[in-house]
This record gives structure tokens, C-alpha cells and sequence, in this order.
């Protein structure tokens, strides 16, 4: 996935962010690759419904192009950990239209550029730096099948067969 990653101050809900006043605006690449577990069997030519709502978790990576946050320059990459729920519908058995959200932790923690607070305040530390942080993600998506690889052996859970 391609997009942004943005946060700012702005308009803050408490006290302390009022003083940070901090943003970040970034360029963003996010490859992952999942684990997926569908609730429900959909695309079976017997099933009842043609949607299911599913999980999924895996591996990925975060690739910053370009920042503008004020601090400095973070273009790098890093690994994360991508989980995240969705819904997902089959429409005529080629197309199938997604909703997912989901969270990706990311081994780093200077993507707000807030990690160890600012050093000429030392009243107030603004990140903790024993954690790193994370991202949410939302999306929408529209799928097309290419296509269909034939089973030879169906499997049929309530099914007895002897050899």
C-alpha cells in the first residue's frame, strides 16, 4: 500500500499537546504479507452466504520516502506487524469488495518525531521511550479473480472416507 502518515497539534485536547506542538506529515510504502482467517466458507458453490468476515496478522514492512515533520530527515525502513479485521464480499464469484481496518506495529519510534520529548523543556517528556509506535489503517477495496485452481480431492469435513 501507498499513502500518508500525518499528525498534528493543532487543535489539541489537552495541556500538554497545547505546549508540544508538534506534527508530522510522511510518504509512505507498506508491504506485508498475511495470514488470513475467513469466519465463514463463502466461496463454495453449496454455501449459504457469499460474504465472511475475517482476521488477519503477518509481516510487513514500512518504507518512509519523504518526511516533513520539522525534526529531520526520516526516510528509512522498518519492520512492522500488521493485524487487522475486515469484511469481505464475493459479487458473481469473479469480483469481491473489502472493508478492513487494522494496526501496524512498527519497530521505531520516531515516526511523530515525539520519542524522547524535547530537550530544551525538561519539565515535561512528551514520548516514552520505551515503546515504539503504531499506525491504524482503513481501507476499502474491489478484488478480481483470475483464476480458479481446481481441487482434486475436495475436503468435506463431515465426510468419512477409509483407504
Amino acid at each position: 500500500g501507498f499513502g500518508g502518515l500525518k499528525g498534528s497539534d493543532q487543535n489539541p485536547l489537552d495541556p500538554a499537546a497545547a505546549i508540544r506542538f508538534a506534527s508530522f506529515d510522511h510518504k509512505i510504502a507498506d508491504f506485508s504479507s498475511v495470514m488470513e482467517y475467513d469466519f465463514l466458507n463463502y466461496k463454495g458453490k453449496k454455501s449459504i452466504v457469499s460474504w465472511s468476515p475475517y482476521a488477519y496478522f503477518g509481516l510487513g514492512f514500512l518504507t518512509i520516502f519523504s518526511s516533513s515533520n520539522g525534526t529531520k530527515d526520516l526516510s528509512t525502513t522498518k519492520l512492522t506487524i500488521p493485524v487487522g479485521i475486515g469484511f469481505k464480499h464475493l459479487i458473481r464469484r469473479r469480483f469481491m469488495a473489502g472493508f478492513e481496518v487494522g494496526v501496524r506495529r512498527v519497530f521505531f519510534d520516531e515516526i511523530d518525531g515525539i520519542s524522547e520529548g524535547d530537550l530544551s523543556q525538561k519539565d515535561f517528556q512528551f514520548g516514552n521511550p520505551n515503546d515504539t509506535d503504531w499506525y491504524s489503517f482503513v481501507g476499502v477495496s474491489l478484488s478480481f479473480i483470475i483464476y480458479k485452481i481446481p481441487c482434486p480431492f475436495p475436503y468435506d469435513p463431515n465426510e468419512w472416507r477409509e483407504n
